[in-house]
This record gives C-alpha cells, structure tokens and sequence, in this order.
C-alpha cells in the first residue's frame, strides 16, 4: 500500500511539473504573465471563491507578522548571546558543586 501511495504521490507532483512546463509558467516572463491571467480567470469561475478570498490572510498582515517574528527572533539571539558569559559561568559554579558533593559521597563511603 505504501508504495502506491508513493507512486500515487510522484505521479500527482510529474502531472503539476508538466502542465506548468506546458502553460509556459517557467519560460519568459511575457509567457508567465500569460498564463498567469489564465489561471487567474479559471480561479475566478470556481464557486464559492468569494468567501475563501475573504478568509486569506492580507499581504501586507503576513508581511508585519513575519517581520515581528524575526525582529523577536533576533531580540532572542542576542539576549542570550548578551546573558552568555553569566549562564556558563552558573553552570560552571553548579558543575563544581555538584561534583564536590559527588566525591564527598564516594569517600564518606
């Protein structure tokens, strides 16, 4: 079963290679805008289409959102790289008494 639902899978992914090769998707740009108004005339004739268009997310709103992901990503980097030194050094004090109160165990033995 799982081999046919893999072939099942390369095959859907040839059929979408090919037909963007055939609409002339990956050749010059006058070519691709073409197609592009073709597609979006098909888009404009599926039923229903109104109400999922409504629901997509802004352009601009996911422009804001991933920007506002980075730049707290960032933040985060550096606010680790800056609290660095004092992490290692706490795991470094930690480490030591930890290993102190191991060997006073292994010779009060």
């Amino acid at each position: 079963m799982g081999i046919i639902k893999n072939i099942f899978k390369i095959g859907i992914a040839s059929g979408a290679v090919y037909v963007t090769i055939d609409q002339g998707i990956w050749s010059d740009s006058k070519t691709s805008v073409k197609s592009l108004k073709i597609m979006q005339d098909y888009y404009e004739r599926i039923p229903g289409i109104d109400n999922y268009k409504k629901e997509i997310v802004k352009k601009t709103e996911f422009s804001n959102k991933a920007t506002d992901y980075w730049n707290k990503g960032v933040q985060y980097c550096f606010s680790t790289l800056a609290h660095l030194p004092t992490t290692v050094c706490n795991g470094i004090k930690t480490g030591i008494v930890m290993s102190k109160d191991f060997i006073q165990s292994g010779i009060s033995k």
